[in-house]
């Protein structure tokens, strides 16, 4: 940018060579840190030259560095719209956006800088976490590749790999995000929640131990990481090691007393191990922290069944298509759900499975017995 203007100047008019030594003795300021000063620089050339594009751009910069991200990009917009070929204010101004949460507008600044020059890294990194806030997941991931086959040093980078891990484990590329995630581990062996990304991955892979291990080491490191506590708890759970995720749940729950999904796992655990009353009370108190939490409801509708309360039991049990088992498997009717309560007299009602075979078969039975009993005589 600062090249193509000095480009622009007359090397034989004094007052512009005086303009480009200010511009350098600004951005030399800048450089240090010196904000201030390199703003009163900067001030001095616009107020010889207002319609200056590249002073105008470093000063939007100063005030996004000062915390003025508004007035910044106020000033970078007006120095684009005299000079739109600005990579360096396209990139800031795709910076300021981001932290505004103007997530699409960043990413068409971010784009046009990449349209000006192609081989710029950084803002294919950039542009691949805007990409990711929007759930846009495999163009992060394109976004971040590129990145790196201009920079194969972002191998080496913490934030690097730690956000396209993220973006693979948003993917359910598992196994390539914990390769990320254990780069970023070794790194960074510091960060407890990259040990919990590692666990969290080897988990859904299957390689318990080894989650177990990398949980243990996250809580080493920050024994009140309540999620590090909940994920081992889940780990335990999977494995049958009910008390053991008990208490795994109960640290998670004292590191983070509102902590609703460890109150309701834990439930599901003393279901396993039989103490219904007390799983009844920790699907209560899920619920008192959280009155939406579907899976805490469907659960209390389970223990409640299992108790021997069918009344609310199986009122509670409706909630089970909200959950995250069996939302997919609902199937939308146009014709009303028979609740019981209206006289099938004369009127035709479909039976269909929603879950598995056993429990298909196990109230078919039910089915037969009805009919059998309102069969008339010689009927079969």
């Amino acid at each position: 940018m600062l090249t193509r203007w000095l480009d622009k100047l007359s090397l034989g008019g004094a007052r512009k060579r005086r303009l480009a030594s200010l511009m350098l003795e600004a951005i030399a300021l800048h450089q240090r840190g010196e904000l201030d000063a390199a703003e009163r620089v900067y001030r001095t050339i616009l107020g010889e030259e207002p319609r200056n594009a590249a002073a105008l751009a470093k000063q939007g910069l100063i005030q996004l560095q000062r915390g003025d991200t508004q007035g910044g990009l106020d000033l970078i917009a007006s120095s684009l719209r005299i000079d739109g070929t600005q990579i360096e204010a396209l990139s800031n101004q795709g910076k300021g956006l981001l932290s505004l949460g103007k997530y699409r507008e960043a990413l068409a600044s971010y784009d046009a800088a990449l349209s000006l020059d192609p081989g710029l890294a950084d803002t294919y990194l950039a542009r691949a976490g805007v990409l990711g806030r929007l759930g846009r997941f495999e163009e992060a991931l394109s976004s971040y590749d590129r990145a790196l086959g201009r920079e194969p040093k972002f191998r080496e980078r913490f934030d690097f790999l730690y956000r396209r891990g993220e973006i693979l484990h948003c993917l359910n590329r598992h196994a390539a995000a914990l390769a990320d995630f254990e780069r970023a581990a070794d790194l960074s062996p510091e960060r407890a929640d990259v040990q919990n990304n590692c666990g969290s991955l080897l988990k859904l892979l299957g390689r318990y131990s080894e989650a177990l291990a990398r949980f243990d080491r996250a809580i080493a490191l920050a024994p009140d990481f309540a999620a590090a506590h909940f994920n081992r708890g889940v780990a335990l759970q999977d494995l049958r090691r009910y008390e053991e995720a008990v208490l795994s749940y109960d640290q998670a729950i004292l590191a983070k007393s509102d902590y609703a999904d460890a109150y309701a796992n834990k439930g599901c655990v003393l279901r396993e191990l039989g103490a219904y009353d007390a799983a009844l009370d920790s699907h209560r108190q899920a619920l008192a922290i959280n009155p939406q939490h579907v899976e805490a409801r469907f659960n209390s509708a389970l223990v409640l069944l299992l108790l021997g309360d069918f009344s609310a039991g199986w009122t509670l049990y409706e909630s089970r298509w909200q959950t995250t088992a069996l939302r997919a498997s609902c199937r939308g009717f146009q014709q009303p759900t028979w609740d019981g309560q209206i006289s099938l007299s004369g009127k035709t009602i479909l039976l269909h499975a929603e879950q598995g075979f056993g429990d298909t078969v196990q109230f078919c039975r039910y089915l037969v017995k009805r009919r059998a009993i309102n069969a008339p005589v010689g009927a079969r």
